[in-house]
């Protein structure tokens, strides 16, 4: 060996890509690139290899275990030997960057792995990167952090790039817990608290009350302007006080990127979480992404709606689609269960029982609350793995053989369980995010079809964790009425890969009106791929031949305003807020259609108005100030009971318009919940109407109650039922919103003989509802500011001549009319459902909405009916 080190030749640099992955010393197990992987990077050295060539943002699509890691790879061997630059691979997480470091050493591709503290980060490794003698692998975190190690790559390949929203936005988003940063959040809240929606402010006074815990609002700019100076204040002088609390020390970072820059930002608020970011996150601000030759985006579907470019903040990516033979074709086979279609079935006893044939199982979950549940269901027959146990290594889990369980929370991105790793998976619940921006677009606005590829994207990805070549199967199990009624609805499924859509539509036929036992069996005839199986892989495969993937009806629309939105964000980060606005007129101009897209032109409307309110406090510019005026009535007009958008008025120095305020979201909302448990197919949903036409017939008491409750949830109301027979308590609460609520006294025993029907209501009776409102306020059911109505429903026709001196605004309905109000949205429901697997959510909505109000059952109309008569116009008797 020589003492001294000398210089080595040059390593080699083939003539393409697929001739160095011949030269590379690879595994045994590694024999041939796949036809379409071949494909695929032929296609990228034809188009976006030179430098020279356009093409610095390039995506590529694979679907889920068709190896688009070692297409990634290979082109950042082939960039780093040819061109000798830096390349970094950026994973989601940890445990997938040592997924993907492992994968590499069977390619024979030389890499690094950067994770962890960079100051931890081993300085032979950084700098074999750093002199790009090797790829490093990092988190996104490696890059989109306020000061990188990894600061000048110039190749860098974004994995899982359709999972990456929130760690790209994290770098710009303050996220400000109720638990973890008090003293903030509550500083926060004394200085917001005037223009924080009113009811939130409540939920967040009264953090034990159980109604409404999830809503989601945003703090206008326009609103909260004047107190930009006083948030800045209090965040930087309380993340300096608090500098020792870890919490505390993980705002610091994204704030000091938003700090000057908050007029371009949203504030967005629940009880529980303040979040501060911008739309989309101004990535190109951002020297270690913004300066590098070349950027690709590796996904499992990339879409035609701009999704992929509004999560990186990037205008213009050019797309190198799937291959023509993936387009039927999908890997491996799932069969996919869905028990919430039978009625009877306790979806943790089945996914018990089939854990234990399955040996292994992989349970994806929406959130913390929902693993912790799983947990403690499965932790004494089970094995418990979680995100820590496998931040390493999956072998822990795969190797177990023991029955065992691994939990992950919000986690849809690329973990590989193939073959026996794992043959069992559970999605449970909708694979919402877990930022606030899009919780308010989907849950306050109703913007659903904006995040409707998304959405499928997440579904698409959480099914292909155990199908990793095209001979895998694995079992999936779908849990949760959201998530059911989703693969219901033709408009989110049809445009999914037609193997996917395929297996869906199997699934819906195959989980009706099924026992516990019987999906076990159907489990372990697909397990073992028994001949039983075999008619069911052939009518799959022809459900598959049969179908297409069609592109949603919103897509062109969000294309087109995509590259306006971008330059919007970039605009306001820079505070030229006049030009911002032209741009929100051409997205508005993109976005013009049908119903689907009317929220998210609101959402839009409103930010019209914020630049224009902003670019007229800069210069005083009357017309500025016009168009504020005028994008604010828009956004009112295209909304559906958003009540603060009229309160914005007095801060342009206009008088507040008045408004019916009717909470048309909140109430969809609730019908939707109501569709979704009540199942858009099958017999459960006329099984159910009927059992509530029979309460609410019913003159007993416990079945009249379970009935009124049941039909206010059919009036799209919330609802509240009092489980103790505490003497004095209501029978029942309806309420709408923050709008108005009804508290009823129900005596419809008192009609059980013709004799006591002639009774007149008692002073009882009124004394009893007397005290009814007080009780709901008491127990916080409802805000303070919320009207409520007090009814009693009896049989009775004439009032008590006691109880007349006693009456102070109680109100009267008969037993038949309760009848009567339940047969009218019985018809009316039914004819929302029979529509809702072919219609947007939108979509749904406003038919929901005409067809409630055509039967003369709108929130007014109801609202009138149940105040139609006051008890003391009852004739009075002895």
């Amino acid at each position: 060996m020589s003492l001294f080190r000398t210089s080595k030749s040059q390593e080699s640099v083939p003539d393409s890509i697929s001739l160095m992955f011949r030269d590379l010393k690879r595994d045994p197990s590694i024999k041939f690139l796949a036809s379409h992987q071949d494909k695929i990077l032929k296609e990228y050295e034809e188009k976006y290899l030179n430098q020279n060539n356009q093409g610095k943002d390039v995506a590529i699509e694979l679907p889920t275990g068709t190896g688009k890691t070692l297409v990634g790879l290979l082109i950042g061997e082939y960039r780093r030997r040819k061109f000798k630059e830096r390349v970094v691979y950026l994973c989601p997480t940890r445990q997938l960057c040592i997924q993907v470091s492992e994968r590499a050493k069977l390619y024979g591709i030389k890499t690094v792995l950067l994770v962890g503290l960079q100051k931890d980060y081993s300085n032979t490794d950084f700098f074999n990167y750093q002199q790009a003698q090797s790829i490093a692998i990092a988190t996104y975190s490696g890059i989109f952090n306020t000061n990188p190690k990894i600061n000048d790559p110039k190749l860098i390949i974004c994995d899982d790039a359709h999972a990456a929203d929130n760690y790209v936005a994290s770098l710009w988003t303050v996220s400000i817990d109720h638990q973890k940063h008090k003293q903030l959040f509550n500083a926060l809240v004394s200085i917001l608290e005037s223009v924080i929606p009113e009811d939130l402010v409540y939920y967040i006074k009264n953090s034990g009350t159980t109604i409404d815990r999830k809503k989601v609002d945003l703090i206008s700019t326009i609103a909260c302007y004047k107190k930009h100076l006083q948030i800045k204040e209090t965040i930087d002088g309380l993340i300096a006080q608090y500098k020792e609390d870890n919490n505390y020390k993980s705002l610091q970072y994204p704030w000091s990127f938003l700090s000057s820059h908050l007029d371009a930002c949203s504030i967005y608020c629940s009880s529980e979480l303040l979040e501060i970011r911008p739309i989309i996150p101004p990535t190109l601000t951002h020297q270690p992404f913004s300066d590098a030759s070349q950027r690709i985006y590796m996904s499992a579907t990339l879409g035609e709606d701009g999704d992929i470019e509004r999560i990186f903040g990037v205008k213009k990516i050019h797309k190198l689609p799937i291959p023509d033979e993936w387009h039927k074709r999908g890997t491996g086979r799932r069969l996919i269960l869905l028990p919430t279609m039978s009625d009877n079935v306790n979806s943790k006893e089945l996914v018990t029982a089939m854990l234990q044939k399955a040996n292994r199982g992989l349970i994806l979950v929406p959130d913390k609350k929902s693993l912790e549940s799983w947990e403690e269901n499965l932790k004494n027959t089970h094995t418990i793995f979680k995100p820590i146990d496998v931040e390493e290594s999956l072998t822990p889990f795969t190797k177990s053989e023991k029955p065992t369980a691994l939990i992950l929370a919000s986690r849809y991105d690329g973990i590989d369980l193939p073959g026996d790793d794992c043959r069992f998976i559970v999605l449970e619940g909708m694979p919402t995010g877990s930022g606030l921006q899009e919780k308010y677009l989907v849950t306050r606005l109703g913007s659903s079809s904006q995040l409707r590829n998304r959405i499928r994207t997440r579904v698409t990805q959480a099914m292909g964790r155990c199908t990793r070549n095209e001979s895998d199967y694995a079992i999936v199990i779908f849990l949760g009425d959201d998530l059911t009624k989703w693969c219901c609805t033709e408009t989110n499924t049809k445009g999914m890969h037609p193997e996917l859509q395929a297996e869906i539509a199997f699934g819906l036929e195959n989980s009706t009106n099924l026992a516990t036992n019987n999906f076990v069996e159907l489990g372990e005839a697909f397990l073992s791929q028994s001949s039983e199986w075999d008619n069911a892989e052939e009518d799959i495969r022809q459900r598959r031949d049969s179908l297409l993937k069609i592109s949603d009806n919103v897509a062109h629309a969000l294309a087109e305003s995509m590259p306006y939105e971008i330059d919007y964000i970039y605009k306001s980060w820079s505070g030229q807020h006049e030009e911002a606005l032209n741009q929100v007129t051409k997205i508005l101009d993109a976005l013009e259609g049908g119903s689907e897209l009317k929220p998210y032109v609101s959402f839009w409307c409103h930010q019209a108005a914020t630049s224009a309110f902003l670019a007229w406090k800069e210069s005083n510019n009357q017309n500025l100030r016009t168009s504020a005026i005028s994008n604010l009535k828009e956004a009112l007009n295209t909304s559906q009971g958003v009540n603060w958008l009229s309160k914005l008025y007095a801060h342009l120095e206009e008088p507040v318009e008045a408004t019916d305020n009717l909470p048309w979201q909140e109430w969809f909302n609730e019908i939707n919940a109501l569709l979704a448990e009540w199942k858009l197919q099958g017999s459960k949903f006329p099984q159910e109407v009927a059992s509530v036409g029979d309460d609410i017939n019913n003159i007993d008491a416990t079945p009249f109650e379970n009935g009124l409750a049941s039909l206010g949830r059919m009036l799209g109301v919330k609802t509240h039922k009092w489980t103790s027979k505490e003497q004095g308590k209501p029978d029942g609460l309806w309420i709408f919103g923050n709008w108005h609520a009804f508290v009823f006294e129900a005596k419809t025993e008192e009609g059980k003989t013709e004799q006591t029907a002639n009774y007149g209501i008692s002073l009882d009776t009124v004394t009893q509802s007397g005290r009814h409102e007080a009780t709901v306020r008491y127990e916080k059911l409802i805000p303070d500011f919320v009207p409520c109505s007090t009814i009693v429903i009896s049989p009775r026709t004439k009032l008590h001549q006691a109880a007349a001196p006693h009456i102070e605004d109680i109100f009267y309905l008969s037993h038949q009319d309760i009848i009567e109000l339940f047969n009218k949205v019985a018809s009316a429901l039914r004819k929302v459902r029979s529509v809702a697997t072919k219609k947007a959510e939108e979509e749904l909505k406003e038919y929901a909405i005409k067809t409630y109000c055509d039967s003369s059952l709108s929130i007014q109309d109801v609202k009138t009916f149940l105040l139609k008569k006051r008890l003391n116009s009852l004739p009075k008797t002895r």
